[in-house]
């Protein structure tokens, strides 16, 4: 349905002051510092793991070389989803309207696809100990102790630590796991924890952990390890308050997110009842292949 002059009369009178409509200052855009921005030319873009190779055997002498055969690991999908959103005003409305509010709202449209985009992809922390929402390659979710090795049945790992607050020990118990994160071959591989991705509310105990010359919340003279080894990243669309997650270096492992179609405004004009109708359109997905790229918690409750 169209927006009409009636619902917007104290527009349509000349000598209106000051109008105030809703269009604050936009948050800034997190998740391209988080996930591995990608585009897409496909319905949906498919990954097939192949695992690697164990380390070599001993080769007695004029003995023959032991092969190995690569196996085949896990495979995930990523459909795109479109996302769409309009406006329609009636041509008296646009015509009457006297201080270019209507015009000026389509930026609304702009804000709303931002926003969406920026749910979605928080939507993966928020929801990283269940898969209702994703699962990664071995159907678990983003954190589990009961993550699968592909090459080794029955092996598992873990970069979930249940019920755990953001502390001194947890940042030491995550830089030790990830430190030790194994491939599909159950070898040790080069995961260095550099980002810490919290909400708002645990910005301030970041501060003190990760500042403080001193071993915080002690009163010996020890050297704060922590010092300045991770890059903070404070996002307000994670909603757990207490929720924290300690990410990979970006060219190491990363969250996938694909780009099928950019945010598209169009516009075009009713024949029958000239009202003008705007839109934005834009499809993408996103998830994660490999868990390894993050440790973290929900935190306590």
């Amino acid at each position: 349905m169209a927006m009409t002059r009636s619902q917007f009369l104290t527009l349509m009178v000349e000598g209106l002051r000051e109008v105030f409509f809703l269009q604050y200052k936009e948050q800034e855009q997190v998740h391209p510092r988080i996930f591995d921005v990608q585009t897409s030319k496909k319905r949906k873009e498919s990954y097939q793991g192949v695992t690697g190779l164990g380390m070599l055997e001993v080769k007695p002498e004029s003995e023959p070389i032991t092969y190995e055969d690569l196996v085949e690991g896990y495979d995930q999908d990523f459909m795109h989803t479109a996302y769409a959103k309009g406006l329609r005003f009636s041509r008296e409305l646009l015509d009457d309207e006297q201080y270019g509010v209507m015009k000026r709202r389509t930026e609304a449209l702009s804000r709303s696809a931002r926003y969406r985009k920026e749910y979605d992809h928080a939507k993966l922390f928020n929801n990283a100990s269940g898969t209702t929402y994703f699962s990664g390659n071995d159907d678990l979710a983003l954190l589990s102790a009961s993550h699968t090795l592909a090459a080794v049945p029955g092996t598992l790992w873990s970069n979930y630590s249940a019920s755990t607050d953001l502390s001194l020990a947890a940042l030491e118990s995550a830089f030790t796991a990830m430190r030790t994160f194994k491939d599909d071959q159950n070898l040790l591989i080069n995961i260095e924890p550099a980002t810490l991705l919290i909400p708002p509310q645990l910005e301030y105990d970041a501060y003190e952990i990760l500042n403080s010359s001193g071993k915080p919340y002690t009163a010996d003279n020890e050297v704060n390890y922590f010092k300045g080894k991770l890059n903070v990243i404070v996002w307000p669309f994670i909603t757990d308050t207490n929720a924290w997650f300690v990410l990979a270096r970006k060219a190491d492992a990363a969250p996938l997110s694909f780009i099928r179609t950019k945010v598209e405004f169009d516009s075009d004009g009713d024949f029958d009842t000239k009202d003008l109708k705007v839109s934005a359109y834009t499809r993408y997905s996103l998830g994660f292949v490999d868990p390894r790229f993050c440790y973290g918690s929900m935190g306590s409750s």
